[in-house]
């Protein structure tokens, strides 16, 4: 359906609803240096990913227009849009919205007669700026390579995390702070990208509990529940870690109950198997990074000839434990720890609990640093 019949839709909407004494939301203003001179008003709901175009208008000679359509029964997020794409977001929290805007300077835009617009147009800028230097602290990280150095690394790693920690306390402080259930459905949705699912879920809950009319949250804990349930599942978490009690090369037991007082990583891994192999220089940076802050780590291999595990551990330049009864899946020990492919590591804490599984590179420096004071 076009544009402009979806407008005149809109408009005979809402002629008969002035007719019967119902509200209507306006937006006001005035365009400057437009390439084109249309100009359109779309609903932004939730749970619809396209917008929907509720009214249409053309500038007038000094560039301004006026906008109508049905005043929402809930306070909703609307877009501004001109014909060359560029959008301006609007919170229908007044029942008149004005708005002043420069295309050759569109984001200095100003609202007035809408607080929550007001409010949404300077959270987007700050976070423009926070989010863009969390992006190129993110590529910088990402262009390390195994053979840089662990201090530049360290530096990496400190300045991604301080990146992402900005930009989800501005989030966490905006939404707090919203005083709008559109706007904090629109900053809950936008914290998609940064924030953890136990945290977003948390924050949904609070919006829920404080506006509790608002639809769009309960539908923000369904896709969060619903994430949260397809996340995968391993019945050893946050339970104590089965023995391991396996021979090392030289035949001595090494026993995972020795370990203990320390943060383990037990990796699972096999000479053969050339994922683990490759896996072990990303490993090997954080034995090295962690080995001195109360961390260790066991390798368990599910080889079956001692000649492939050996050479693979000369070869590899392994230094961390490693033990192997030479009996591949069919190994108790990884049996007990419901080992199905490989790689896998399980990180267990100073008490031999385990606290993350199936976990490796960036998000296992990142679990290290977080648990690891």
């Amino acid at each position: 359906m076009s544009k402009q019949l979806l407008g005149f839709i809109a408009f005979i909407i809402i002629l008969s609803s002035c007719k019967q004494g119902r509200d209507v939301f306006e937006v006001h203003g005035k365009i400057t240096n437009a390439t084109g001179n249309k100009v359109f008003l779309s609903i932004l709901q939730p749970g619809i990913k396209q917008p929907l175009t509720v009214d249409s208008s053309t500038l007038q000679k000094d560039g301004s227009f006026v906008l109508k359509t049905l005043n929402p029964k809930q306070e909703t997020l609307f877009t501004l849009s001109l014909e060359n794409g560029t959008e301006v977001l609007l919170v229908s929290d007044n029942k008149k919205v004005f708005v002043n805007l420069d295309l050759n300077n569109y984001k200095s835009y100003t609202t007035n007669g809408s607080k929550a617009s007001s409010v949404l147009h300077d959270f987007l800028k700050e976070y423009e700026v926070s989010y863009t230097k969390l992006v190129e602290v993110m590529k910088r990280y990402d262009t390390l390579k195994t053979t840089d150095s662990d201090s530049l690394k360290t530096v990496v790693r400190a300045e991604k995390k301080e990146s992402l920690n900005n930009v989800n306390d501005l989030l966490s402080l905006s939404i707090k702070n919203a005083g709008s259930p559109a706007l904090q459905y629109y900053l809950i949705a936008k914290a998609f990208a940064t924030m953890p699912l136990q945290q977003l879920e948390q924050l949904a809950v609070n919006a829920q509990s404080e506006f509790k009319s608002y639809t769009g949250f309960t539908l923000l804990q369904t896709i969060i529940k619903a994430q949260v349930a397809a996340q995968p599942k391993y019945e050893l978490l946050n339970k104590q870690a089965p023995p391991i009690n396996l021979p090392d090369t030289s035949g001595k037991i090494i026993s995972l109950d020795s370990l203990r007082g320390k943060y383990v990583l037990v990796n699972f891994w096999a000479g053969f198997n050339k994922e683990s192999r490759l896996e072990h220089a990303d490993l090997a940076a954080v034995y090295r990074h962690f080995r001195d802050r109360n961390f260790t780590m066991l390798g368990v291999s599910l080889d079956t000839t001692r000649r492939v595990w050996r050479r693979a551990i000369e070869e590899d330049n392994l230094s961390w434990k490693n033990g192997s009864d030479m009996k591949y899946f069919s190994s108790p020990v990884a049996e007990a720890y419901k080992v199905k492919t490989l790689p896998f590591n399980v990180l267990l804490d100073t008490a031999g609990r385990v606290i993350a599984f199936d976990i490796k590179g960036e998000m296992l420096e990142d679990k290290l640093e977080e648990v690891i004071k």
